[in-house]
């Protein structure tokens, strides 16, 4: 019932602070110094741009729906740490430096971003450049701690992630979706009868293997479009 739009900056980050580091997917100290991982969140802020609504307030309604996500369906019991962490950061960062056009406006007009990245999916390839250049640094490099195989996995996750937010995807996240539960039916229904408790064959033929990345993704994609599934007040004051 969290409305973001109406919570000051600070309250904003100090839920995102409480988060990555004092919930139960609080890992951040894994990977980063928490003066670190504060001043990345700080500059997260300050690169969203001051839009009616991808700004920061949205990525932190983002991210904290993608965190109930996690909470909700036990991630803890079939995702990795990295895994965790990777999906939470990208999903902050999901919309970094968006100045409230289209990918279609901008391959319409023959925007420098639509030239860069030729015309597919101009905006989260942004999102997620100004992410790892964020990490560029060395005081706001949040997965610094992190070892080079670790790197490379949330690397992978964060632009998988990102990316599937652009809703030319959308119908083909339904498809694959779907398409898991068509073969998996029997062990979906079972799970749902009992969602607190996650089998093994229901964790390892749906939820791991190779369908872990697209639930991943999914759980970006749904937070970013999630808003009519929130209580009208807080799905009004976004549409409005």
């Amino acid at each position: 019932d969290l409305n973001f739009l109406n919570a000051s900056q600070t309250e904003m980050q100090d839920y995102v602070t409480y988060m990555f580091f004092s919930s139960q997917f609080g890992v951040a100290y894994h990977f980063a110094e928490e003066s670190v991982f504060l001043q990345f969140a700080h500059n997260v802020e300050a690169n969203y741009k001051d839009v009616p609504y991808h700004r920061f307030s949205h990525g932190v309604d983002v991210v904290f729906t993608v965190f109930r996500l996690l909470q909700l369906t036990h991630a803890g019991k079939w995702t990795g740490v990295i895994e965790q962490y990777a999906l939470l950061v990208a999903s902050l960062c999901h919309d970094l430096g968006h100045f409230g056009r289209t990918n279609q406006f901008l391959v319409e007009i023959k925007h420098e971003l639509a030239l860069r990245y030729n015309d597919m999916s101009p905006l989260e390839n942004m999102h997620c450049a100004m992410l790892f250049q964020l990490c560029q640094h060395a005081d706001t490099d949040v997965f610094a701690f992190a070892t080079a195989e670790q790197q490379k996995e949330a690397r992978k996750i964060a632009i998988a992630a990102i990316l599937h937010t652009d809703n030319v995807h959308h119908f083909d996240m339904v498809k694959d979706v779907s398409a898991v539960y068509e073969m998996e039916s029997e062990l979906c229904d079972s799970q749902a009868i009992s969602p607190d408790v996650i089998t093994q064959p229901y964790r390892e033929k749906v939820l791991q293997g190779k369908n872990k990345m697209m639930w991943l993704q999914l759980f970006l994609h749904f937070a970013d479009v999630s808003n009519p599934l929130k209580p009208f007040d807080i799905c009004m004051s976004w549409a409005w």
